[in-house]
């Protein structure tokens, strides 16, 4: 397995992050509804990557977002108030 920045990727790297956004999308979704609905609810989501890398990283030359920056783009486009 390559090694940048101190962080491991292989060649399933990417379809792993495409599956982290799709279940991402669907988990915040809910999580908004959720929200919504119960307003006596802290209105603010707490997230923690224990395992995450950096924000982006280069494979084969191309720029890849990392799992903080996947799901940064998911919670800002579903206007989901994270920490």
């Amino acid at each position: 397995m390559p090694v940048q920045k101190g962080v491991g990727y292989g060649p399933w790297t990417p379809l792993k992050l495409d599956h982290l956004r799709a279940i991402l999308e669907m988990h915040v979704s809910i999580t908004n509804a959720v929200l919504r609905k119960n307003p006596f609810y802290v209105q603010e989501y707490h997230f923690i990557d224990a395992t995450a890398g950096p924000g982006t990283y280069r494979v084969s030359g191309e720029e890849v977002q990392g799992s903080p920056i996947v799901f940064l783009s998911v919670a800002e486009g579903q206007q989901l108030t994270y920490r």
